[in-house]
């Protein structure tokens, strides 16, 4: 799968979050300063890359800032975009994050409500 990967600034656990998708056989394109090294405009809450994402139709990005918020919201919620805040990582929470993230499949039974939100989006 290819991922997107960006950042406002770079920080120590970023390599971590690197290697571990690309552990996971992901291809991975940097944007923002993990890309240019220079500050980029995004806010290191996360807050306006799930905003942003969630413009994109078909995305459905979820800011997860713990790996039970991760685990439900691709589980309950069919996320597909994970934004992390670069304020409240740590390399150790990175990886917690991840391992959900990539660990739950999406509910069956949230594919009716998932249904439901691609026709408010589409209207």
């Amino acid at each position: 799968m290819k991922i997107a990967v960006g950042s406002d600034e770079v920080y120590d656990f970023h390599q971590i979050i690197l290697k571990n998708l690309e552990s996971r056989g992901h291809e991975v394109k940097l944007f923002g300063a993990l890309k240019t090294l220079k500050e980029a405009s995004w806010v290191e809450t996360g807050v306006q890359v799930a905003r942003a994402a969630n413009k994109i139709q078909g995305i459905r990005a979820a800011l997860c800032i713990d790996s039970e918020t991760a685990k439900g919201a691709r589980l309950w919620n069919s996320t597909n975009v994970l934004a992390l805040s670069n304020r409240l990582l740590s390399p150790a929470l990175a990886k917690e994050i991840l391992n959900a993230w990539f660990s739950t499949t999406i509910d069956t039974k949230s594919i009716e409500e998932l249904n439901l939100l691609v026709k408010i989006e589409n209207n």
